[in-house]
């Protein structure tokens, strides 16, 4: 019988539970495609699967992102063949593994969930990070002034080069506090936060009349059930965007991919890979992840 390598989670719970293992490859059902992966990114939700606070699509396994060839396809499947990568021959697996999810996420957010233009002020939280990197360079590229809000003097730096405008760093400043001092009082268009539940109260006070509130994950803990009276005094709205149910068709998944590949080889996007472990490190890689010391893009060599 044919195995895979495999990275698994044996229960909910911390680090110690994932196993790297082999498993039984997989036949693909009729409408079902099978690929084998040369390089796969690491999440943050590949922890919030591992400890329960967000279902995973098939409990047990880790990871969502991977880039690599087709490998078998059902019966039913149309316009795919075995051996195809789908990617650009520009584009290699790494590039396309270490972009995608995070890249795909940050583009839906400036141009979909928020239509960013010329003249927006946007607060972004973990501006160095995986994702955060990718808005600040976005927001940047589509004329708004960017704030980013960041953990270390080192990443402050890091989200300067990257193109924010101003950078906070939340563990010597007030968020809130020095939102309204860099914007003279009238707050953001926009805030995009990873955050959650730790910074949702200086998200809310750096908005401005109308703003918007978008969450993206949930790092500081899931969001409380909140008075919806809150939001009146400046009548802000809350997105809670997710990239599983904004992408639900072939087409649209190849539009946005589309899309992010032309920016980043036109340069707008940056390939950030910080470190690049084999496949049976992963659960080293994940440590590093959730120590929140990493910038840039993991990912994992098959």
């Amino acid at each position: 019988m044919s195995t895979n390598k495999t990275v698994i989670y044996t229960d909910h719970g911390d680090i110690n539970v994932v196993k790297y293992t082999e498993t039984p490859k997989p036949t693909p059902g009729p409408n079902q495609v099978i690929v084998k992966n040369k390089s796969v990114g690491v999440n943050f939700i590949d922890y919030e699967h591992r400890v329960g606070k967000w279902p995973s699509p098939v409990f047990g396994l880790l990871g969502i992102e991977g880039a690599g060839i087709i490998d078998s396809i059902g019966t039913e499947v149309q316009g795919l063949s075995i051996g195809d990568p789908k990617i650009p021959d520009s584009i290699s697996f790494e590039t396309a593994a270490a972009l995608f999810v995070q890249g795909i996420t940050a583009i839906t957010m400036v141009k979909g969930s928020w239509e960013t233009k010329k003249g927006d002020t946007i607060l972004i939280y973990s501006a160095a990070g995986g994702t955060g990197q990718l808005l600040v360079k976005l927001a940047n590229y589509l004329g708004a002034t960017v704030i980013g809000v960041t953990s270390s003097e080192a990443k402050v730096e890091a989200a300067k080069k990257l193109g924010a405008h101003h950078v906070i760093n939340y563990n010597t400043e007030d968020i809130a506090t020095r939102v309204l001092e860099i914007t003279n009082g009238k707050g953001v268009d926009v805030v995009f936060d990873c955050v959650g539940k730790s910074t949702f109260d200086a998200s809310l006070k750096s908005l401005k009349k109308f703003g918007t509130f978008i969450s993206f994950g949930s790092a500081g803990g899931k969001l409380p059930p909140i008075d919806i009276n809150i939001l009146a005094p400046k009548n802000i709205k809350i997105v809670k965007t997710s990239l599983f149910t904004f992408l639900e068709t072939l087409e649209e998944v190849e539009y946005w991919t589309g899309e992010l590949f032309d920016l980043y080889e036109k340069g707008v996007i940056p390939k950030d890979i910080y470190k690049i472990y084999p496949l049976s490190e992963a659960k080293q890689a994940l440590v590093d992840l959730e120590s929140g010391k990493t910038t840039g893009k993991l990912l994992l060599a098959i």
